[in-house]
């Protein structure tokens, strides 16, 4: 059995605050020589603290990550547009840095 909590810092408040209640699961591993699998069993509800806090954290960040240079100038991905009949698509393909 394992247990898992999770907390996030709430800047407005100045103190951390549960985004996941404490919890238990069964957590099993298994492994051989070609693979490793991984099953989790939670043994009540997830409970999960959505709160203006961990939005507001959350939005913040997103905005300052597509405000970094990387994202703005593609230090680290170029973007490719994919033309689909049926739909549009980025796919995110890697790049060497420039030396």
């Amino acid at each position: 059995m394992a247990l898992i909590t999770s907390a996030y810092y709430n800047l407005e408040l100045s103190e951390w605050e549960p985004l996941l209640e404490n919890m238990s699961c069964d957590l099993k591993i298994e492994s051989n020589l070609k693979e490793i699998i991984t099953s989790v069993q939670f043994n009540a509800p997830i409970m999960l603290n959505v709160t203006d806090g961990i939005l507001h954290n959350v939005i913040h960040t997103h905005q300052s990550w597509m405000a970094s240079p990387d994202y703005i100038f593609g230090a680290k991905f170029n973007t490719k547009h994919l033309n689909n009949a049926e739909s549009k698509a980025e796919e995110l393909i890697p790049v060497e840095p420039d030396v």
